[in-house]
């Protein structure tokens, strides 16, 4: 815990900044407490009262640390991890000069596991600041502690580490170990000994005991044991007992060799058997291990990786021997301009002077430089060969080696040569140069080789077909439409673009096609396609039929061929038949519309059709017989109309006898009047009048009135 002072808002009064610092071990078991929110604070006075019972600070900033250590030597067990909680509060305070406040926490309990005091687990802690009379008059601020304690020490290896405080006001410091202070228990309530005293208990307070041979000035043992410089507050010792150690640090701040202030830091440290992985390794050119030698060629940075097996914390120095100086360098891997060739060499060495310190060893060669080139030159209109020429250079020696690659598959090893592609495209080259030093050096370039070859361009075959002729034209080699263009003369006064295209011809005839193919570069090459499409007139369908207005009594029809230019006819019939022959005669069975297709071919394949379209009528003839015998001779026992229906929808027959009776309905065509009346009783013979209806489906209508003598 600390202070700062703020400022004076009036006179007498101080404002400062109260700063509390808790720590705790990360995920804490389900039986360990959390950080306090609030953290239960006061503000006492030494005359043994309370300026401030309730001065509670809350919402702690959470912050993790993990893994630190100030061993470079050793890497510590996975898992270290200490949280601190710091809480912040600023304060009003008159000044007093003959009273001390005191701000003061406490809590507890302490790790069960701490080795070096007696019942760590009943146990916990008070941390209190004390603003002394001469502190306040002064509107001083007290040291605060510098760096944040290692999470573990390594058993057996030194430790170092700088434990001092910073004084804003550039007081004189001076540095000694001190008790950690008891505070809290186990007991319920808000006492003294509760978990959580509430509020905190002012000074005096019990010093925690330690464990035999432990002390508050010997916390951790150790050869030699923990020391404290008091001037520089640098600890110190190589600790060798495995455990959990509480220590205690106390700070003291003087002006003019008055003392104003004195804070003690309470900490746990946790000393553990830790895990060396000290290995140095380097990386230079193909070559990686504890001593390496490469060589490098015309580039004069020299670069090698570091590759060593070390804790993130090491130190790396390189000693680089060079024109008889050794240069040294502290990076972690080593970069340096060397301009002039030679063999130069030196170490670079992992934490120098400590336990677990090693080296490395390189060597290289500095060759001069080569530069692999070469051109390339061909008739961009004629499809011949690729002459390529060798424009490689080298600074440091003869060249002894060439490799040549096309589309990544060797192809030569001399020093130039003609190459003549199978086709046009794109092709990927690469040459790789060596010197007599091994020195290496390559190039890509990519060859678009697209010429105009002289050897014949394959088209499509010869077309022929019927206008209108729908003709698709295409230029069967394999050419790339970005770096050729194509164009197509159709013999018909018309003209288009394109590897593939179709032309429509309408009139009959032979047509020689021109075909002109130009590369990227305006080279063109012709072709004349004789005679490439042929067309036909088509011939033409035509035919009547007799009679013109069939019906469903005279259904057979004649169908008469009206066409020209055929060889060949059919007919397709309403019902799906196919009919072959130029005249037909058929039965029309069903009454309506009835679809009829005639298809004529001529010599060269060619077809035309034509429909039509015949009506069948329907046929209805009615009479009214004007007697009827029921029941003399079983002969002519019913009447009903006569005649032929062939599409009657709606029907109606009355029968009436001389007083206006109805004496017989129907709309059944096929039911007639057996001479009874509507009870079924026999009528006696005379005249009745007779009343007919109909309509056929195509709405022609029917009424007939008559007589119809019943005789007995």
């Amino acid at each position: 815990m600390y202070y700062e002072f703020v400022r004076s808002p009036s006179a007498g009064v101080n404002t400062y900044k109260i700063t509390l610092k808790v720590y705790r071990d990360c995920v804490p078991a389900p039986d360990k407490a959390g950080f306090d929110d609030p953290a239960s604070v006061a503000i006492g006075m030494s005359d043994g009262t309370y300026f401030r019972r309730n001065f509670n600070m809350t919402r702690p900033v959470i912050s993790p640390f993990s893994n630190q250590s100030t061993n470079n030597c050793q890497l510590l067990p996975p898992g270290l991890c200490v949280e601190e909680g710091v809480y912040t509060r600023n304060i009003d305070l008159p000044v007093d000069a003959t009273k001390s406040y005191y701000i003061v926490y406490q809590r507890c309990c302490r790790n069960n596991t701490i080795f070096n005091i007696i019942s760590p687990g009943q146990v916990g802690a008070t941390f209190y600041v004390e603003i002394t009379p001469a502190a306040q008059l002064a509107q001083s601020s007290c040291p605060q502690f510098k760096n944040f304690p290692p999470l573990a020490i390594c058993a057996g290896y030194s430790l170092e580490f700088d434990h001092s405080a910073k004084d804003i006001d550039g007081d004189s410091l001076a540095y000694e170990f001190t008790a950690p202070l008891a505070g809290g228990g186990m007991n319920n309530g808000n006492g003294c000994d509760a978990l959580t005293p509430t509020p905190p208990c002012l000074p005096p307070y019990d010093d925690l005991r330690y464990r035999n041979p432990y002390s508050p000035t010997n916390p951790m043992g150790g050869n030699p044991a923990l020391a404290i410089d008091p001037v520089t507050g640098f600890l110190s010792g190589k600790p060798e007992v495995i455990g959990q150690f509480v220590v205690g640090v106390k700070v003291k701040e003087y002006r003019n060799g008055v003392l104003l202030s004195e804070n003690i830091r309470d900490f746990q440290f946790n000393v553990t058997e830790c895990i060396s992985v000290t290995s140095a390794l380097l990386s230079g050119g193909d070559s990686i291990g504890e001593s390496i030698d490469f060589f490098q060629c015309g580039d004069n940075r020299i670069v090698i990786k570091n590759k060593s097996i070390a804790t993130p914390n090491s130190d790396y120095e390189w000693q680089f021997y060079y024109k008889g100086d050794t240069l040294i360098y502290d990076t972690f891997n080593f970069t340096i301009d060397v301009p002039e060739s030679g063999i130069f060499s030196g170490i670079m060495i992992i934490n120098k002077g400590l336990e677990c310190t090693d080296t490395a060893q390189f060597k290289f060669s500095k060759y001069p430089g080569l530069n692999a080139d070469y051109s390339f030159q061909f008739d961009t209109c004629v499809g011949k060969d690729i002459t390529i020429k060798n424009l490689s250079t080298s600074d440091g020696g003869k060249l002894s080696i060439y490799e040549w690659n096309i589309n990544n598959i060797n192809f030569s090893n001399q020093k130039e040569f003609n190459f003549k592609p199978d086709s046009s495209g794109s092709y990927k080259t690469q040459l790789i140069v060596e010197d007599v030093n091994g020195c290496r050096d390559s190039i890509q370039k990519d060859i678009d080789y697209f010429p105009i070859f002289t050897r014949e361009q394959r088209t499509s075959e010869k077309l022929t077909g019927c206008i209108p002729y729908a003709a698709k034209l295409e230029v069967l080699e394999d050419l790339n439409p970005i770096k050729y263009t194509a164009k197509w003369d159709f013999g018909d006064g018309t003209d288009s673009s394109g590897f593939s295209t179709i032309h429509s011809y309408n009139n009959a005839g032979n047509y020689d096609v021109e075909l002109t193919i130009s590369n990227q570069y305006g080279c063109e090459y012709t072709k004349l396609l004789k005679r490439q499409v042929t067309t036909y007139n088509p011939p033409t369908a035509g035919f009547e039929y007799l009679p013109t207005n069939p019906n469903s009594h005279k259904n057979k029809v004649q169908l008469l061929d009206m066409s020209t230019g055929g060889i060949d006819w059919s007919y397709i019939m309403p019902n799906g038949d196919t009919l072959s022959g130029a005249n037909q005669n058929v039965i029309l069975q069903d009454t309506g519309l009835n679809p009829i297709k005639q298809i004529v071919e001529n010599q060269y394949g060619c077809l035309d059709t034509l429909s039509k379209i015949i009506d069948v009528t329907p046929f209805n003839v009615i009479y009214l017989p004007n007697a009827f015998t029921p029941g003399i001779d079983g002969k002519n026992d019913t009447y009903r109309p006569a005649g032929i229906n062939s599409s009657l929808q709606e029907y109606s027959l009355k029968i009436f006898d001389r007083w206006g009776n109805n004496v017989f309905s129907s709309t059944d065509w096929k039911t007639g009047w057996n001479g009874t009346d509507q009870n079924g009783l026999p009528l006696p013979a005379s005249s009745y009048a007779v009343s007919l209806k109909a309509k056929s489906g195509r709405g022609e209508v029917f009424e007939m009135k008559g007589m119809v003598l019943l005789i007995r």
